[in-house]
Parts: C-alpha cells; sequence; structure tokens
C-alpha cells in the first residue's frame, strides 16, 4: 500500500541508478520488482511521444514570434 492507499508505483530507471536501486532494496530488505516493457510498445509509444514533442515545440516558438511581434510595437 502507498500512504495507506492501494494501487502500484512505476519508477523509470536506467543502467547509472542502478547503485541506488541496490541502496534502496537494502534498506527496505526486499527486491524491487523488475518489469521490462515490450519494444513493440515502447517503439509505438516513442511515434506518439515524438509527434507530441514536435507539437509542443512549435507551439512554443509560435508563442514566443508573436510575444515578440506585440513587443515591438
Amino acid at each position: 500500500a502507498r500512504a495507506g492507499r492501494s494501487g502500484k508505483s512505476v519508477s523509470l530507471v536506467t543502467q547509472y541508478d542502478l547503485e541506488l536501486i541496490l541502496r534502496i532494496e537494502k534498506v527496505i530488505e526486499m527486491k524491487l520488482p523488475k518489469e521490462v516493457p515490450n519494444k513493440n510498445e515502447i517503439l509505438a509509444l516513442h511515434n506518439s511521444v515524438d509527434r507530441a514533442t514536435a507539437q509542443a515545440v512549435s507551439k512554443v516558438k509560435e508563442f514566443h514570434s508573436k510575444r515578440k511581434f506585440k513587443k515591438k510595437d
């Protein structure tokens, strides 16, 4: 349980986090469950994240462009 509630907590870790994870496991005296995602799922999500990132960057550039234009007036 998490703070008195049921549910799951997800932590995204890389090989650079290994030492920290091992220390946490030692302190809590249990192994944290490991789940490696399916590569096809990752690739599918990667495409939608790329599109969303491109849209966000475009909107930010557009916002700043309009803002600069208004300041010149």
